[in-house]
Parts: structure tokens; C-alpha cells; sequence
């Protein structure tokens, strides 16, 4: 058992000069391009989070907008009498 797992070893070994340069160039350029793709799917996420960022400003800005809207229609129809009706908390 113990040969056999040497042997399996001893084919996967790249023996020689230019068989080592390659198996090495070979991972090299795979762990390149797998640190290339983490880096352009982390430049995504905070491409992503800005966007996110500014649509909710823009809809709070549009919620803090209908809010004092709904206080002048409510000060309009009660004449003067506000009487605020409690918030819900999410």
C-alpha cells in the first residue's frame, strides 16, 4: 500500500527542468487569474454597494419628502386640529 502511494506520487512529480518551469508557470498563472477574478468581483460588490447607497438616499429623500407632505394635507383638512396618529415601528 505504502509503494503503490509512492509510486502514484512519483508520476505526478514533475521530474526534469523544463517540466518543473512548466508545472510551476502553469500554477502561478492559475492562482493570477483566480486572485484577478476575486479582485474584479470585489471592485462588482462595492460598484453594487454604491449604487445601493444612493438609490436609498434617494427613497428616504423621497419618504422624509412625503412625509411633510402628508403633515401639510392633514393640517388642511382638520383645520388647525393636527392630531397625530402614532408611527408604527418596524
Amino acid at each position: 500500500m505504502l509503494r503503490q502511494w509512492l509510486a502514484d506520487i512519483r508520476t505526478r512529480i514533475a521530474v526534469g527542468k523544463k517540466a518543473v518551469r512548466k508545472v510551476v508557470t502553469q500554477r502561478a498563472n492559475d492562482w493570477k487569474e483566480r486572485a484577478l477574478c476575486a479582485e474584479h468581483f470585489s471592485n462588482l460588490y462595492h460598484l453594487q454597494m454604491v449604487t445601493l447607497q444612493n438609490k436609498f438616499r434617494e427613497a428616504q429623500a423621497r419618504v422624509d419628502e412625503l412625509e411633510a407632505e402628508n403633515l401639510k394635507l392633514l393640517e388642511q383638512v382638520s383645520q388647525g386640529q393636527i392630531v397625530r396618529l402614532p408611527t408604527k415601528t418596524i
